[in-house]
């Protein structure tokens, strides 16, 4: 059941959040060959910006997710 405009929008977020997630792992060994290799500042400071970006979205997904889990729990309980 949907109750609000917001749960609408919380899963659109998480699905954005997944795909991006997948998207910069697909991205992992070039990335990791593009820092060793690479002598362009910017490529490795706009790789590393991803990365960093890419685990504050897996927190915030795993703390939505955890939230649906303990609602979940609390709701059987």
């Amino acid at each position: 059941m949907i109750t609000s405009p917001g749960v609408i929008l919380k899963a659109v977020l998480l699905i954005a959040g997944l795909w991006w997630c997948k998207e910069i792992f697909v991205r992992l060994p070039s990335d990791i060959n593009e820092l060793r290799e690479s002598d362009k500042k910017f490529i490795k400071a706009v790789i590393l910006f991803y990365w960093i970006l890419t685990v504050g979205i897996i927190i915030l997904i795993g703390k939505f997710v955890w939230g649906l889990i303990s609602n979940i729990i609390e709701a059987l309980g």
